[in-house]
């Protein structure tokens, strides 16, 4: 079964009754880079301590997020740092605007309800769909 499947499966129940699921667009949070900026080290054995704690940090940092898009609301679910087709909880309904066109190379960077989220390139044909 595919991911978009799945995801809009497990959405069903975080859904307002009445609302016809248009889209589903998969985000994750990341930790601020300016975190992680590097410092002086004495030793190389500090600077494989630092890329392990630098690596641990970005991975318990993120967590995951789905935009599920109706015909009035975005509404976003947490999904912890998991799979994607494991939502949580709700953690904001927003009215409905346009996410933006996709930008970047990789990523297109979205905020809603105070945080920022990223979306892969591969979903960016979904973000034009529902833009």
């Amino acid at each position: 079964m595919e991911l978009r499947e799945k995801i809009r499966r497990a959405a069903v129940p975080y859904v307002p009754p009445g609302e016809l699921i248009q889209a589903v667009i998969p985000a994750r949070t990341v930790p601020s880079p300016l975190l992680l900026a590097p410092g002086p080290t004495p030793s190389e054995a500090l600077d494989i301590v630092s890329a392990v704690f630098q690596s641990l940090f970005l991975w318990l940092g993120h967590r995951r997020r789905v935009l599920v898009v109706t015909s009035t609301l975005i509404v976003v679910l947490d999904c912890g740092r998991g799979r994607f087709g494991r939502p949580r909880s709700v953690l904001a309904v927003v009215p409905r605007r346009a996410v933006g066109p996709p930008k970047g190379l990789v990523r297109h960077r979205v905020t809603i309800a105070g945080e920022t989220m990223r979306i892969r390139r591969r979903f960016f044909p979904d973000i034009t769909a529902v833009g």
